[in-house]
């Protein structure tokens, strides 16, 4: 449990945090909240060798004890964030806007992530040197795993997405399965479906799962250290831009899996689109991609793109009617999602209830102040809200219709 004092020390402010019993070391974490008026809750990774009864002194800024604020307190307002404390390593800096809002960093083991899947899988997550430091040819967004990566993740861990990927290698009658993510990040999709594929009863075929990203360093990393169960599936990494044509192997995949792609709108879907466009197999392919909504009178383009390609997407129906439902309860179509046209949209966005600071506010009225006062929980729900997985085929003007009604 959490100590009740913050400790100063030579004008270092610290969180004591006791290792509790039970506690497994490198795998559970500690939580505490730190911050005027409740403050943010942080989450610490319990570093390997720990015991319980160990004491963990975590440095969470320090303080000007020279400028006081106009109030006369001189405490998280004018509060320092070296580069040891906890804070900075937890995202306390400045964010960029056009990058998607996240979950944040482990503290206590450099820079490696826990992500638990839906079968109770854990999976360590780093980001390499290069890319944290900006010298590898990202965003700056391949540093963390994002609320809409660990969605799809754990969906596909659960009994929902195994039974999804047993019915993909039915129809494969034997053929190798070919898996691809786009904009992997730290990998954390690719992997989570390279154990799902692992997961899967009885007899399996040969599995690759191929993922992408302009920089590879943290994905090969990852790769490393969370091999797939299995020894019939495979897991690499390569370079890729959108757009451009794979270097590697070129047969079709049968799927194709991506999270929070389109958070840059911005910027042309034409190359993302194209990607999957020459990618994806004709026949049998399926496309999975984890969206968290921001601009939706733009996004909701990509999707139209894509239908003019050929590609429809469709609410993923399983996923709609899960556990996940309570986490991410939208059953609006990818065509009414924040079009103010559409009387279920806005009746949805009316209607539906978010939490900030203990007190339920209509969802249609929140604010970026709004967003501020939410504690890490209410936000967490509130990204979570905000997030759809949508499954995309190929079909014809004459099928497009019969295949939403499926």
């Amino acid at each position: 449990m959490p100590g009740d004092d913050d400790e100063e020390v030579e004008n270092g402010l610290f969180v004591s945090l006791v290792i509790p019993e039970g506690a497994v070391a490198g795998v559970d974490s500690l939580t505490f909240q730190y911050g005027d008026d409740g403050g943010q809750e942080f989450e610490v990774l319990i570093p390997e060798g720990s015991v319980a009864g160990d004491v963990l002194r975590i440095q969470v800024g320090e303080r000007d004890l020279t400028t006081p604020t106009s109030d006369g307190d001189s405490s998280k307002a004018n509060a320092k964030s070296p580069k040891s404390s906890l804070l900075e390593e937890l995202g306390g800096g400045e964010s960029d806007e056009s990058s998607p809002i996240g979950s944040s960093k482990s503290a206590g083991n450099d820079d490696i992530e826990v992500v638990r899947l839906g079968d109770g899988t854990v999976l360590k997550l780093g980001s390499s040197q290069k890319q944290t430091q900006g010298q590898g040819d990202g965003d700056g967004t391949s540093v963390m795993v994002w609320p809409a990566g660990r969605i799809l993740a754990e969906t596909l861990t659960s009994n929902l997405g195994i039974e999804f990927l047993n019915d993909i290698i039915k129809k494969s009658d034997g053929d190798p399965i070919r898996c691809l993510e786009v904009g992997s990040g730290l990998g954390v999709c690719g992997l989570a479906l390279a154990h799902a594929l692992s997961a899967v009863d009885g007899a399996k075929p040969q599995c690759e799962v191929l993922l992408t990203d302009l920089c590879v360093n943290a994905l090969n990393e990852n790769i490393r250290r969370n091999p797939p169960p299995s020894p019939n599936v495979r897991v690499s990494a390569g370079s890729h831009t959108w757009g451009n044509a794979l270097q590697f192997k070129t047969d079709e995949f049968k799927l194709i899996i991506g999270a929070d792609l389109i958070y840059d709108s911005k910027k042309p879907f034409g190359p993302l689109l194209s990607t999957i466009y020459h990618q994806l197999d004709r026949e049998n392919g399926v496309v999975v991609l984890a969206v968290r909504w921001r601009k939706p009178d733009l996004e909701r383009c990509f999707f139209a793109q894509a239908e003019e390609k050929g590609l429809v997407f469709e609410l993923w129906p399983s996923f709609v009617n899960s556990e996940f439902s309570n986490r991410c309860p939208c059953k609006l179509s990818w065509e009414e999602y924040g079009n103010p046209q559409c009387e279920a949209s806005n009746e949805y966005f009316h209607n539906r209830k978010v939490m900030v600071d203990g007190k339920l506010l209509p969802f249609s009225g929140i604010t970026e102040v709004d967003m501020e006062k939410m504690s890490a929980n209410e936000y967490l729900s509130f990204e979570e809200s905000q997030i759809q997985l949508l499954t995309g085929r190929f079909s014809d003007a004459k099928n497009r219709k019969k295949l939403r009604l499926n």
